[in-house]
């Protein structure tokens, strides 16, 4: 069964641990989007500082990434990525000095369309969900916390959301904020 599945719409939360991993899903989902985007951008030289910050767009990128996995994973990470993780540091330890800048802006538009194969499975966790737009998962999340709250389930969040009277999107910027 599927994380947003219409079937679990009427189901209450498990605990307060379950809603909070479905707010930051909503989260993460919308980051990793947004990083794909600006990582383009920036690999196409399109944004102004691309030296300084392609990196750190890209640890956003994979920080929203193994999170998601986490989410559609019950928590659990797969062993192939504790692995691939391990061989990554391994790589930056032994890297060799870097390219001149010449030769990185000569490649770097490759690297915006050229997708990994571990990207691509990793994505494809979430593409068949991904076609529910974020204002259709927030909902999805307010109607399962009402029943949660309702079957008598403290949910501090969304008490506190609910209290000061947030829009979703005041809702989703809260979350982001945390």
């Amino acid at each position: 069964m599927q994380k947003y599945d219409s079937q679990l719409r009427d189901t209450p939360f498990k605990d307060y641990d379950e809603y909070m991993q479905y707010v930051f899903n909503c989260v993460n989902t919308a980051l990793d989007q947004y990083i794909e985007v600006m990582k383009t951008m920036y690999a196409s030289e399109q944004g102004g500082y691309k030296s300084v910050l392609y990196p750190d767009i890209e640890i956003a990128g994979d920080t929203c990434r193994i999170q998601i996995e986490r989410f559609y994973n019950d928590g659990e990470m797969s062993a192939s990525s504790d692995e691939e993780e391990e061989e990554e540091i391994q790589e930056e330890e032994s890297e060799e000095p870097e390219m001149d800048d010449e030769l990185i802006s000569l490649l770097g538009a490759f690297s915006a369309t050229d997708d990994e194969p571990e990207k691509k499975a990793q994505s494809a966790l979430y593409e068949e969900e991904g076609q529910m737009s974020l204002w259709d998962r927030l909902a999805f999340i307010e109607e399962r916390a009402a029943l949660t709250v309702e079957q008598g389930t403290a949910l501090p969040f969304y008490a506190l959301t609910q209290k000061l009277k947030f829009e979703p999107f005041t809702v989703f910027c809260f979350a982001c904020g945390i």
